[in-house]
């Protein structure tokens, strides 16, 4: 029996497991991201209701939402993982992209124009990387015994 074969299929598995916590990181993160835009929306609309402001100001309202949340995830990913934060973060900002896009789609039958999306696109990447590496820069780090 060969065993030299044995290190190399247990790092196999690791790596695997290692992936799969990386989609599981991402999923969840991405999914309390909308979860948090949501509830973060509706109290927006009750204040803009209550307050008197203009409805102008309501897009960049939902645009600030969108950018916290997404930094959110950034940072959820960015502590959750043990390397590659920046990686992870800007994957929950593009995947919150793609379920907003799909949900856009599905209510109005359209995204709109394709400028309005590659901002959107550059400011989920750009975002979500960036809150990534903080993220991961702030996870508690374990000591090493000397």
């Amino acid at each position: 029996m060969d065993k030299t074969n044995k290190p190399a299929k247990v790092e196999e598995k690791a790596g695997k497991n290692e992936y799969l916590l990386y989609l599981l990181t991402i999923a969840k993160a991405t999914g309390i991201a909308i979860v948090l835009t949501l509830v973060l929306i509706l109290i927006s609309a009750v204040v803009l209701l209550m307050s008197g402001i203009d409805d102008s100001a309501s897009a960049y309202i939902v645009e600030a939402i969108r950018i916290v949340s997404i930094a959110f995830a950034g940072i959820l990913c960015g502590r959750s993982v043990p390397k590659l934060g920046w990686l992870s973060g800007m994957a929950a900002g593009l995947l919150y992209l793609l379920v907003t896009v799909v949900v856009g789609l599905i209510s109005y039958g359209s995204i709109g124009t394709g400028g309005k999306l590659l901002i959107d696109l550059a400011v989920c990447a750009v975002t979500g990387l960036s809150a990534g590496v903080i993220g991961i820069n702030s996870a508690k780090k374990k000591k090493k015994a000397y």
